[in-house]
C-alpha cells in the first residue's frame, strides 16, 4: 500500500468539527442532541434510526467528556493521518464496524456515546509505530502508559482522567486496538522504503 501523506488532516478536523457541531447544536433547533444521536439500542433496532451508528461515536455525555476525548482525537488521529490518511480512514471504519457489532450483540449497552472507542485505533498504530521506530525503553514508555490506562480503566471500570458523565464501557477501547491490530496485520511490509527507512508498518 502506497502511503498517502497529507500537508492538513482534513479526515480528523472533520470528524472533530462534526463532534463539536453537535455538543453546539443551538437548542432551538434540537432540544436534547444526546437523546437524538447517542447510540440507542431499542431506537436502532426497533425503529430504524440507523443513523446512531455513526453519530453515537460523534456526540458526547458533556463537555469533560467532549474535551478529553478531542484532544486525544485530533492529536492521534492528525499524527497518522500525516503519515497514511488512508491508515487513518481504515482503521477508524474497522474501529466503528467492530464496536457497532459489539454494541448491537448480547455484550452491548442499551445507550453509548463518545469517541474514545474510534480513537483508541489511531493511538494503538501510533504509539506502536514509534516504538517499533525507535525500540528501546524511552520510547516505550507512551506505549506502556497506554497500554497500563487501557488494562485499569477495564479492571476498575473508572476513567483515568476525567468522570464523563456516563459509566465508562472499556470493551469500546478494546474494540479500537482490536482494529489497529487488523490494520498493523493488513498492512505488514517486509521490505525497506527507496531510502533504506523501514516502511510505517512491518
Amino acid at each position: 500500500m502506497n502511503r498517502i501523506r497529507c500537508s492538513i488532516p482534513w479526515v480528523t478536523l472533520a470528524l472533530a468539527g462534526v463532534a463539536l457541531g453537535l455538543a453546539l447544536l443551538p437548542s432551538r433547533w434540537v432540544a436534547d442532541p444526546l437523546a437524538l444521536f447517542c447510540f440507542d439500542h431499542q431506537a436502532i433496532v426497533q425503529q430504524g434510526q440507523w443513523w446512531r451508528l455513526l453519530s453515537g461515536h460523534l456526540v458526547h455525555s458533556d463537555s469533560t467528556h467532549l474535551q478529553w476525548d478531542l484532544l486525544g482525537f485530533v492529536i492521534f488521529g492528525s499524527w497518522l493521518e500525516f503519515k497514511d490518511r488512508r491508515l487513518l480512514v481504515l482503521s477508524l471504519a474497522l474501529a466503528l464496524l467492530i464496536l457497532d457489532l459489539v454494541l448491537l450483540s448480547s455484550w452491548g449497552l442499551a445507550r453509548y456515546c463518545g469517541l474514545s472507542g474510534l480513537l483508541y485505533a489511531p493511538a494503538a498504530l501510533m504509539l506502536w509505530q514509534h516504538f517499533r521506530r525507535q525500540p528501546h525503553l524511552i520510547s516505550a514508555l507512551p506505549l506502556i502508559a497506554g497500554a497500563a490506562k487501557l488494562v485499569s480503566e477495564s479492571l476498575q471500570q473508572q476513567a483515568w482522567l476525567a468522570d464523563q458523565g456516563w459509566p465508562l464501557y472499556a470493551p469500546a477501547h478494546w474494540c479500537g486496538v482490536a482494529a489497529a491490530l487488523i490494520v498493523w496485520l493488513l498492512t505488514r511490509r517486509r521490505h525497506s522504503s527507496p531510502l533504506g527507512q523501514p516502511t510505517l508498518y512491518r
